[in-house]
């Protein structure tokens, strides 16, 4: 598990890295701790309340709202408004590690079956809006985390790392038929425990 805590910061790191100085981001390196903490805590209530005896590790998509839920939950990413605009780094950032973190775990049980990698990451596109997909996630993680206290709006929302990582699930399964792979095929060929 140490292996993907430190993969994991480091690509936060490197994504906050690779932003422009003017986007007022910030990378909390000495959150590390508590990143790493929150992590197996959430690791291990997920492993030991939903799942299994035999269990030994967790799938891609429950890893992935895992990191979400540390990076925010930590405040590993912090980043300076501008007047009249919402920081949606925190939330941005660990969603982006988080979609690729999914990838390369999809990616690695494509080759383990032979079948062709998946080099981008398709996200669903709305019909009746200009909103990205992306960015609607990221306001609902900004929405779900508590950010909208700051305006004095009080949502009734919170953040479930049950339900993101169901949503991870469904963007998975979107992804592996965006790119004619048949995720039943695709479980068959994966050697369960």
């Amino acid at each position: 598990m140490k292996a993907v805590i430190d993969k994991v910061w480091d690509a936060l790191r490197r994504t906050c890295e690779q932003t422009d100085e003017k986007s007022g981001i910030t990378f909390c390196a000495e959150k590390y701790g508590q990143f790493e903490d929150k992590f197996k805590r959430y690791y291990e209530m997920f492993r030991n309340d939903f799942m299994t005896a035999k269990t030994t590790e967790l799938d891609e998509h429950k890893q992935a709202a895992i990191i979400i839920a540390s990076a925010i939950e930590t405040n590993a990413i912090r980043q300076e408004a501008k007047e009249g605009m919402i920081a949606l780094a925190p939330y941005a950032v660990p969603l982006n590690v988080s979609l690729y973190f999914l990838l390369d775990r999809i990616n690695e049980k494509l080759e383990r079956v032979g079948e062709k990698e998946i080099t981008e990451f398709f996200l669903p596109f709305p019909l009746a809006c200009d909103t990205p997909y992306f960015e609607s996630l990221c306001r609902i993680l900004y929405l779900e985390s508590g950010g909208a206290k700051e305006t004095g709006i009080t949502y009734p929302m919170s953040f479930s790392v049950v339900e993101w990582a169901d949503r991870f699930f469904l963007l998975e399964y979107i992804l592996l038929q965006q790119n004619s792979i048949n995720p039943f095929q695709l479980r068959e060929n994966i050697p369960r425990e």
